[in-house]
């Protein structure tokens, strides 16, 4: 399940054998699954928000009206609007998601999500901000980027990591290795280390299932 939410609240299943339909010129779905944005000389107010979801086993690509890529996960959605406006790039994210920020020093890119905001100018990286993992993640591939929340800002680094406890706020920072987290982009887990708690959350997302252990 793919779905788009317009401004004015109607839904497009954007997987459908038909695509998308006509009087929405911004769009065309491409043979790869690429939603493209493309600005027709019809540019709708920075204020008309559209919303993509991706469903369970799902992964999707879009890019952007200024040419930012943007892969999102299994079970996440991004809102965006019609059109950027003239002071920053905004976007919203649910889930996790890996950016290639198009550079724009007049028009720093913003992620928000619940729990704080990651801000760049040109950059890649990744995002998992999940409502239901204690834990939310930016890893960074090049260039820099900024983490707000609660718990101050943090710039990042290449091959950085800045963690955020959920519950109490707290931001660490750690090595972390960008292709690891990427993996998913290309059809691939990398488990490295990692809690078994957290390996079965990734497979539950992808396959729909529960599992106990």
């Amino acid at each position: 399940l793919v779905e788009l939410v317009l401004p004015d609240g109607e839904v497009i299943d954007i997987e459908s054998a038909e695509g998308l339909p006509a009087p929405i010129p911004h769009y065309s779905v491409g043979g790869d699954g690429l939603v493209q944005y493309a600005d027709t000389g019809q540019s709708q107010a920075a204020d008309c928000i559209h919303t993509l979801k991706i469903g369970t086993g799902r992964f999707f690509r879009i890019t952007l009206a200024d040419s930012t890529a943007v892969w999102l996960n299994s079970e996440s959605e991004i809102s965006y609007p019609g059109r950027f406006g003239e002071s920053e790039r905004r976007v919203s994210l649910s889930g996790e998601a890996w950016f290639e920020v198009a550079p724009d020093a007049s028009k720093p890119f913003r992620i928000d999500f619940d729990g704080g905001s990651v801000t760049v100018l040109g950059t890649k990286f990744n995002l998992s901000a999940y409502p239901n993992d204690r834990h939310i993640y930016t890893t960074l591939a090049e260039g820099s980027v900024q983490v707000s929340s609660g718990g101050g800002q943090t710039l990042l680094t290449p091959g950085h990591q800045c963690i955020i406890e959920r519950s109490t706020g707290e931001v660490s920072v750690a090595e972390a290795d960008a292709s690891d987290y990427r993996a998913w982009v290309d059809g691939r887990f990398v488990f490295r280390a990692k809690p078994l708690s957290m390996i079965m959350r990734q497979l539950e997302r992808w396959y729909g299932v529960q599992a106990q252990y």
